[in-house]
């Protein structure tokens, strides 16, 4: 349960940038206490979040921080992409193509040699 909630609180940061302890609370029916102790926990797992006080304040992240091109396993991106294109086949959704073609954007590529179990190694001089 707690890292389902750690990962719907780093998707709601990169959603909307900046949200509040007592949203996140009501959000997730946990105490502020524990929303507080789950930023602190993505903070030691390196997720740049900072602190914005008062009225207007909460939880935020960088600017320009995106989720590591290697998040998800081949194996779960495999599965989000045949999800959504068997979504669209029904729904026939642009938006939907534009998901994907922005998750095809950031799919981590691997050599065509890697693929088929070669590895090239070059020893030439430098």
């Amino acid at each position: 349960m707690k890292h389902e909630i750690l990962l719907k609180i780093l998707f709601e940061l990169l959603a909307k940038r900046q949200v509040s302890a007592s949203y996140l609370a009501t959000k997730h029916k946990v105490a502020v206490r524990t929303i507080y102790r789950y930023i602190e926990t993505l903070d030691y797992a390196g997720v740049p979040i900072y602190t914005k006080r008062g009225k207007n304040g909460g939880f935020c992240l960088i600017e320009d921080y995106k989720l590591p091109n290697n998040f998800f396993t081949k194996e779960e991106l495999d599965l989000i992409f045949s999800t959504l294109k068997t979504i669209n086949e029904e729904a026939k959704n642009t938006l939907i193509d534009g998901i994907i073609n922005k998750l095809l954007s950031a799919k981590p590529t691997i050599s065509k040699d890697i693929k088929q179990g070669k590895l090239i190694i070059d020893t030439s001089s430098w």
